[in-house]
């Protein structure tokens, strides 16, 4: 008796189960770099201050450290002119803040002639007495630094520059015309100052000529 061999079965394809994904790694994150604080810019010294031009700050702060001799007032020029019958010119000189008071100073008409060039910036032939003097405390490291009106007498004005150079710092007296030529014809321009005395001296005179005109 024969037994029947068993049919041959081809295998099944199973069709392969999908894995589960990998979970994906998180990028690493890169450690802190401690930051650094910003540096913060300074505040000024007096907030609310405006700040004056170039050319007159490093002056101005001169001027503040030279403040403590006496009280003073910056005065800045209002107007050169030459009144008939008079011959000379009058430079009047006025308070840059309130009241405005005003120094009505009689000067040469050569020290005039010096300062209207000077002013307007006009080029001469040949450099002016005070514009050669200049150029002669520019080259030899000299600045003016402060044209100080220190007294009056009658129309008779009395002054002093401040000059800082390689030696130190000096005061000299002076003409208040040749002081006021000189500073203008410098690259910066030094302030021209007048005590509180002097202010009040010279409003007193100037009130009683006005009521005499």
């Amino acid at each position: 008796m024969s037994v029947a061999e068993p049919e041959h079965q081809e295998p099944q394809h199973q069709e392969p189960v999908p894995s589960e994904p990998e979970p994906a790694q998180a990028p690493e994150q890169p450690e802190p770099v401690p930051s650094e604080p910003v540096p913060s810019e300074p505040e000024p010294e007096h907030p609310g201050q405006l700040r004056t031009e170039p050319e007159w700050q490093e002056s101005l702060e001169q001027l503040q450290r030279l403040d403590h001799l006496e009280r003073t007032c910056v005065m800045t020029i209002a107007t050169l002119e030459v009144s008939l019958p008079d011959t000379n010119p009058q430079l009047t000189l006025q308070e840059m803040d309130s009241p405005f008071r005003q120094l009505r100073i009689p000067i040469g008409q050569a020290e005039g002639v010096a300062i209207a060039y000077a002013r307007r910036q006009i080029p001469t032939p040949r450099p002016l007495s005070h514009e050669l003097f200049a150029g002669i405390m520019e080259a030899t490291g000299l600045l003016l630094e402060v044209v100080r009106i220190t007294g009056v007498d009658g129309a008779s004005f009395s002054g002093e520059i401040v000059v800082s150079g390689p030696n130190g710092q000096h005061t000299f007296p002076c003409r208040v015309s040749d002081a006021i030529a000189l500073s203008l014809r410098q690259r910066v321009r030094a302030p021209i100052v007048a005590t509180e005395a002097v202010l009040q001296k010279a409003n007193e005179v100037n009130e009683v000529n006005d009521e005499l005109d």
